[in-house]
């Protein structure tokens, strides 16, 4: 899981992969601030050039993700897209 900006903090990056092994590269985490934001939601903003990849998510699937970042523990409770 990833944690947002905040505290001093930069916010964490790292890689989603997709249940048919495509990475998905995050470049920063940030909290989310739209309408009904929970202070758990998160935006993962996603590394430049992976349309690609990017075009594989849909959120109403239901797949799985595989996360690794540069924080080990704990997590954001929402993942959101930053597109």
């Amino acid at each position: 899981m990833f944690y947002p900006l905040g505290g001093g903090q930069a916010g964490d990056a790292g890689t989603f992969t997709l249940a048919d092994g495509t990475k998905i590269a995050i470049a920063d985490t940030r909290k989310a601030k739209f309408e009904g934001a929970t202070p758990d939601d998160a935006v993962h903003v996603p590394a430049s050039a992976q349309e690609a990849a990017l075009a594989k998510l849909r959120p109403a699937t239901g797949s799985a993700l595989k996360s690794t970042g540069s924080s080990d523990i704990g997590g954001c409770g929402c993942i959101r897209r930053a597109i």
